[in-house]
């Protein structure tokens, strides 16, 4: 493996040589690239005093410790040709759009029968600009008045408008995402979120076996072989819903399942809450066997 880095062309260029028994550090400097660093291991284990460092053990990882991070199993980028084009036809209609409305804001003159020079018509123009009064002279001949009529650009906004949610709609198609504009409003049910995210769920699926390949492997350079390795994602639910659920369920669940799936509180809080339960509980009974035949009862435990 290569690392090469430089901070401007007036400064040198430093590359790092990664091997398996160690990296070595080169310095390029007018055309002459040399050993800047000689060749150490990996794990260094350095000893600090008052007289200075010093090295005390130095040992490899047994393996070239670069573990790359692949987006697929392809091991090929995300943005396709054809995604590409289409985020390029996205910038120019919405750059074009930008300069039409510009461009809107500007008057241009049409005039007729105006028996100037160019700089004379320039000329009436910009005092038109700067006074707001246009006057007419006419010698009485007839037909023979001049005329300066303002027009304005007109901007094709309809076709414009429709190619852009056209190529919107088609750039969150290919890159499997998810609109969020397809996930709003109040009413809006857990299915129909679910369904508006399967695109982009299948897409991080097949992203997690990446990156569950590359944790794996960052692990065994650590020595630690290991198959639990999980992600969690965050989602969006219609909590309300998640709450009517559990209360449907409540006889089947003991308290703790209702608290953890309740979307509304934290994992760290359900300890709390149920200490409180408990305190209200043998605050309200008039023994400890009755507080713990309760709490048998809530778990779903009852007398033998």
């Amino acid at each position: 493996g290569v690392q090469f880095w430089q901070i401007g062309k007036s400064r040198p260029m430093y590359v790092r040589l990664f091997e398996e028994d160690g990296v070595t550090t080169y310095k390029q400097e007018k055309g002459q690239l040399r050993q800047h660093v000689a060749k150490r291991a990996y794990v260094l284990t350095i000893s600090s005093d008052a007289i200075g460092e010093r090295v005390v053990s130095a040992k490899n990882y047994g393996r070239l410790p670069l573990v790359p991070l692949y987006g697929n199993e392809e091991r090929k980028s995300e943005l396709s040709r054809s995604m590409k084009r289409k985020i390029d036809a996205y910038d120019i209609i919405t750059s074009d759009f930008v300069d039409n409305l510009q461009q809107a804001n500007e008057i241009y003159w049409v005039l007729n029968n105006f028996g100037g020079t160019f700089n004379e018509m320039a000329a009436m123009i910009e005092s038109v600009r700067k006074s707001g009064i246009l006057a007419s002279y006419s010698d009485g001949t007839p037909g023979g008045s001049s005329t300066a009529e303002p027009h304005t650009f007109q901007i094709p906004t309809e076709a414009r408008k429709v190619a852009l949610e056209l190529l919107e709609k088609a750039m969150y198609k290919d890159f499997m995402a998810r609109n969020l504009d397809d996930v709003s409003g109040g009413s809006l049910t857990n299915v129909a979120i679910l369904t508006a995210s399967t695109d982009l769920e299948l897409k991080c699926d097949r992203y997690e076996w990446q990156v569950f390949d590359f944790v794996q492997n960052i692990l065994q350079l650590a020595v630690i072989q290991t198959e639990k390795i999980t992600f969690k994602r965050q989602e969006i639910v219609n909590r309300s819903e998640i709450v009517d659920d559990i209360q449907a369920m409540r006889q089947d669940i003991d308290d703790e399942t209702a608290l953890k799936l309740n979307p509304y509180i934290m994992p760290e809080e359900i300890d709390g809450i149920l200490a409180n339960r408990d305190a209200k509980i043998l605050a309200g009974l008039s023994s400890i066997d009755a507080a713990n035949r309760a709490r048998g009862a809530d778990n779903g435990q009852g007398d033998s």
